[in-house]
């Protein structure tokens, strides 16, 4: 089993013009921002991002109660650099004790918004709000769908 400390990453995407593509896809389905697919030899994968990495913060800020087009405005809002903490997908959340004791042991997830997510992954304690905060979204009901590519344009396409 994987343990989450491990499962965490910051992909780090730095651009050399705003029309260079970083090279990957997400999409947000109840409530998870996922990667759903990365352009070989791509940005995204020089960064070490992988498909159906679990999005948890853009540019240092939670996006795990956010919805698809925040998201996308983060990850444009700096027209060169994108930071994307992403927890692997061999993580799985699902029937995994580690995830359950922590999960039962927090109170909210809403001190989560009070710090960065980097800052919070140097210790235990942020890493369990991450851990929750994360739990939280997956029952959400949306679905949305953006590519971030040549001239800054996104689709999106939501599902009630």
């Amino acid at each position: 089993m994987t343990k989450l400390n491990e499962s965490l990453r910051i992909c780090i995407m730095i651009r050399n013009s705003q029309k260079e593509q970083y090279g990957c896809d997400v999409m947000t389905h109840n409530g998870e921002h996922l990667i759903v697919s990365i352009i070989p030899g791509s940005i995204a994968e020089r960064s070490g991002l992988k498909r159906v990495h679990r999005i948890v913060a853009v540019n240092g800020i939670n996006v795990l109660e956010l919805a698809q087009t925040q998201i996308s405005y983060l990850i444009l809002s700096n027209p060169l650099k994108c930071e994307l903490l992403v927890i692997d997908p061999s993580f799985s959340t699902h029937k995994n004790p580690e995830w359950d004791r922590i999960v039962s042991e927090l109170d909210s997830p809403a001190s989560i918004c009070l710090h960065s997510p980097y800052m919070l992954s140097s210790n235990n304690n942020g890493m369990e709000m991450i851990e929750k905060a994360v739990n939280k979204i997956f029952s959400m009901p949306t679905k949305s769908y953006s590519r971030v590519g040549e001239e800054e344009s996104l689709l999106i396409d939501s599902e009630g």
